[in-house]
């Protein structure tokens, strides 16, 4: 209808100012109805309040209760990654923070504002492929506030370049960034090169090549260079000159996939390290100079063929405390271990040594007398025969002169079949009549399979484990039964 002949049956005369007479009428009648509109919400809202706490108490507590038992469930919640806890992006809409925000109102305002449930991102390639994933992030992020950062991407060239200047903004914030990438090095070392100077608070960096790249014409990273508080490295198949770091300040570092030449020659600019990884490959180009990481406490070594020996016959490392061996592949490594330790004059605290090879390789290297006095004694992942394990049993408890200063045994993820009745002698040998050597204080089993029920704890092996326990000591035994749930059987 034509607005003019629209108002031809109003009595009043049509004109310019009759128009603009009634319209300012009915702008006033607007405003009104709406200022009643928010008073009737502001009224309603605490009234809303009053029956929701009735119908659901849980609203009345006080904001720093309810957001202390969020970050509970969150941190329950949370994904494992290389020993770092991190909400996957992936998940986060089943039980992160944002499942918590889609509740009511309440908890929606308390979620977005506990910041330590949003400063922890784990973001995988096949998440990034569609723009919603890079909001997500940028969303997530600008909720953590000035809480610091821990981050981990994964990602090809093409979805690392949409994805990462998602985080630079962040980047005073960053505390730990790892990323795992493939691609074009060139592009990402230009990429990653805009953060630098720009992150005083980083603590640790990791980076883990998964994709071939020809280094030959790429520039080093040089965004951490200057990070003064970098102190944790973690380098995966990434050759080390392809990145700059301040490397005399660091105190843990590991090296994986690099070759040995380029491994020591890092070394020896590391003099600070307290804690070292290594499973370089390749022989030594040219006279190798020897190291000497004075301040090493700390030595993990996972992989146990190849070239390892060659590695361990340039390093000495008097402060050594504890030893991780992740695999004994032959008895040169064996060698090799027991030389490192001799040649470093060390008093080793603590010692893991695998049981998932060759029973006699593991009884090799603990029989050195430098690794063997060693106080607190791991075998992980023991994959031998009963008789063997038997064997094992056996030698701890009637040969004093072996680990002669062991007051733990720790025994994680046992494939064998356990005889009960050896372990039973061994553990009372140890903790009865040592003539002034240590006693066992402490003994952990963990069985990863159910042995069948005939073959668990007799009743008079069980008594006498109950004697030793009475008598204080420390027994953690774990098992799973016929369904896989876990049955504990412990003096704690």
């Amino acid at each position: 209808m034509d607005p003019v002949n629209q108002y031809t049956d109003i009595e009043f005369p049509i004109s310019r100012s009759a128009l603009r007479a009634r319209l300012a009428e009915i702008d006033s009648e607007l405003h009104e109805l709406h200022t009643r509109i928010e008073q009737l919400e502001t009224t309603r809202k605490p009234v809303a309040n009053a029956l929701n706490a009735i119908v659901y108490p849980i609203l009345t507590l006080p904001v720093e209760i309810t957001s202390e038992i969020f970050a509970h469930h969150f941190n329950e919640a949370l994904l494992e990654v290389d020993g770092l806890s991190l909400c996957s992006l992936r998940t986060a809409r089943d039980n992160g923070p944002l499942i918590l925000s889609q509740v009511c109102r309440a908890w929606r305002n308390i979620a977005i504002n506990t910041h330590s449930m949003w400063c922890r991102v784990y973001a995988s390639g096949r998440h990034l492929r569609r723009p919603k994933w890079r909001k997500l992030l940028e969303s997530w992020l600008s909720r953590a506030g000035n809480q610091m950062l821990y981050l981990d991407l994964t990602a090809d060239t093409r979805h690392f370049s949409n994805l990462f200047p998602a985080v630079v903004p962040y980047s005073s914030h960053w505390r730990v960034f790892k990323c795992r990438i493939g691609g074009d090095w060139t592009s990402i070392s230009t990429l990653v090169d805009s953060v630098r100077g720009r992150t005083p608070l980083l603590h640790e960096f990791g980076v883990w090549w998964e994709g071939p790249s020809d280094f030959t014409t790429a520039a080093p990273i040089a965004a951490f260079s200057d990070a003064p508080e970098l102190r944790k490295v973690i380098l995966h198949d990434l050759p080390p000159e392809k990145i700059t770091l301040p490397w005399a300040q660091l105190t843990h570092l590991t090296l994986s996939g690099q070759k040995i030449t380029n491994g020591i020659a890092i070394l020896h600019l590391t003099g600070g390290l307290e804690e070292l990884s290594i499973d370089l490959y390749g022989s030594a180009s040219g006279e190798t100079q020897p190291v000497v990481l004075g301040r090493v406490q700390r030595l993990v070594l996972p992989n146990g063929f190849g070239d390892i020996p060659q590695i361990l016959s340039c390093v000495t490392l008097p402060k050594l405390r504890s030893l991780e061996i992740g695999e004994i592949g032959t008895e040169e490594y064996a060698d090799a271990l027991r030389m490192l330790a001799q040649r470093s004059h060390c008093t080793l605290e603590s010692v893991s040594v695998p049981g998932d090879k060759e029973q006699h390789l593991t009884m090799y290297t603990l029989e050195s007398e430098a690794i063997g006095r060693a106080g607190h004694v791991s075998v992980p992942d023991i994959d031998w025969s009963v008789s063997e394990l038997e064997q094992f049993f056996s030698r701890i408890g009637l040969d004093s002169a072996f680990l002669p200063n062991m007051r733990s045994l720790h025994l994680p993820r046992c494939e064998t079949e356990v005889p009960f009745a050896a372990l039973a002698d061994m553990l009372s040998s140890r903790s009865y009549n040592r003539a002034g050597q240590p006693r066992l204080e402490s003994f952990r089993l963990i069985q990863t399979y159910f042995q069948g029920p005939d073959h668990g704890i007799a009743p008079a092996i069980a008594k006498k484990l109950r004697a030793l326990m009475d008598d204080g000591l420390d027994i953690h035994i774990e098992s799973p039964d016929e369904m896989g749930k876990v049955v504990l059987w412990a003096s704690k």
